[in-house]
């Protein structure tokens, strides 16, 4: 079945299909995440202000984002 695939697609195309399926894999993946993360952000944190934690908890997330997306590239560029 590869073989007949790689017939009768370029390999740029190839290429791009295969990026396309990771990143809808990661897109579901990151949906899992979410909702995991929420349960275990309800369980610790008090009830009070839902806005004020929700916040402060996107910012943290955001910074630690930021951080890794960094490491990667910088790892991947190779310094």
């Amino acid at each position: 079945m590869a073989n007949a695939i790689e017939k009768r697609l370029p390999k740029p195309i190839r290429q791009s299909m295969r990026t396309l399926i990771a990143a809808a894999l990661g897109l579901f993946l990151g949906l899992q995440y979410n909702d995991y993360i929420k349960k275990i952000v309800e369980m610790i944190l008090p009830k009070t202000d839902g806005l004020l934690w929700e916040t402060l908890i996107l910012l943290g997330l955001t910074v630690v984002v930021v951080y890794a997306t960094y490491f990667i590239q910088k790892a991947l560029d190779g310094k």
